[in-house]
């Protein structure tokens, strides 16, 4: 399937008599991670290929294709243990619209290919998370000030099982899909001319999931009279003050997560403990950031995290698994360097270094370690043309 979508948007680029204009880019980052004195080797590979077909007067095509990889860093050694390993293939298409100097509509469809390997015998495309999506959409923009969009959203996840419910329920029930339709919302505002050298940008994202085939989980497995469905908001608002060469930043970010899933924990089915309202949440964020200036392009940064997410219903765990009565909180302070320099016209490099300190009122580790320090150090190099 991916051969097939990829040679059609090949095929694109010679079938049009037409002039093209060609994007590419190519980034490629290894990191490590140091954590309780641990040290894990990553590896990012993302590659990006863009083609604008100008069509007619105020009309345009854009297609695009992503491919990312993620797995162990290349280190000597590193094969002896298994490191999880990702990749996807995201296919878009773009028409591209000026109605005027100042209005856009851009309608578009898109697909995606993501692969997940847990294990050495894993086949690729036999991940229990592989992914495919599928995205018909629009946005509709005003200058460089404000733009709408929707996008209906189709996930598909062809190998998934829920074996583990299952097995704590009742094996004759059918087996839940996880495959679910979501439509996406998303509005952002941009000003720059309450203040000078001061900017303005909000953005708010709302994501409302409806299930195809996935009841709510009861006591005795997914046998509720509703279809799972949740609803999710996201905000961000971002300031930022330029004075001289230096740049400063708060991004305060807030998001409510309301789904009506239920959960099921245990070891076997005599053991069985039973929460409503598992997954949802809300969560506040604060990232102030400084950047310094060099040159044209030359940069760099100094910035700061603290996140807070609080569920609304699920509880903490004990360090043997039993559920406790106060309910669960994760927070996150993370503070990091990262340097952008520009080596030519199309070749980038970017070192950065950050330390994360996470901890929760959650003590049982065996699925998540919610308490922990880490070291992140990554360089990486893009080369755009």
């Amino acid at each position: 399937m991916k051969q097939l979508v990829l040679g059609l948007l090949i095929s694109l680029i010679f079938i049009l008599p037409i002039k093209a204009q060609f994007l590419f880019n190519l980034g490629i980052e290894e990191g490590a991670i140091v954590s309780a004195g641990d040290l894990q080797f990553i590896n990012d590979i993302t590659t990006d290929l863009a083609v604008i077909f100008p069509l007619a007067d105020k009309h345009s095509l854009i297609t695009y294709y992503q491919l990312t990889y993620n797995g162990p860093g290349i280190v000597e050694g590193q094969e002896a243990s298994f490191s999880e390993r990702a990749q996807s293939h995201y296919f878009m298409a773009k028409h591209l619209w000026k109605v005027s100097d100042k209005i856009f509509i851009k309608p578009k469809v898109g697909f995606l290919m993501e692969f997940n390997k847990f294990g050495k015998n894993e086949e690729w495309g036999e991940g229990l998370y592989d992914l495919n999506k599928f995205t018909f959409g629009s946005s509709f923009a005003y200058s460089d000030s404000l733009s709408f969009a929707y996008d209906f959203q189709i996930y598909k996840y062809p190998n998934y099982s829920d074996l583990y419910t299952l097995y704590l329920t009742d094996f004759t029930k059918d087996e839940p899909a996880e495959d679910y339709k979501n439509h996406r919302f998303s509005l952002s505002y941009k000003n720059s001319s309450l203040i000078n050298s001061m900017v303005f940008l909000l953005e708010y994202d709302l994501s409302l999931s409806f299930y195809d085939n996935k009841k709510v989980l009861g006591v005795t497995g997914y046998t509720g009279p509703d279809d799972q469905k949740s609803t999710h908001h996201y905000i961000s608002f971002l300031p930022q003050l330029k004075s001289g060469h230096v740049v400063l930043g708060l991004n305060l970010i807030g998001e409510i997560n309301d789904s009506n899933q239920n959960y099921i924990f245990g070891y076997d089915p005599s053991s069985i403990q039973y929460k409503e309202n598992f997954f949802s949440y809300t969560t506040g964020q604060v990232k102030p950031i400084i950047s310094f200036l060099f040159g044209k392009e030359d940069s760099l940064s100094v910035m700061f995290s603290f996140l807070h997410k609080r569920y609304k219903n699920r509880p903490s765990q004990e360090p043997s698994g039993i559920f406790t009565r106060s309910r669960l909180y994760v927070e996150s302070l993370s503070a990091g360097l990262s340097y952008y320099v520009k080596l030519s016209k199309y070749f980038a490099l970017n070192p950065s270094y950050a330390f994360v300190n996470t901890k929760s009122n959650n003590d049982y580790s065996q699925a998540a370690d919610y308490n922990y320090d880490a070291h992140v150090v990554s360089i990486s190099l893009n080369y755009t043309y």
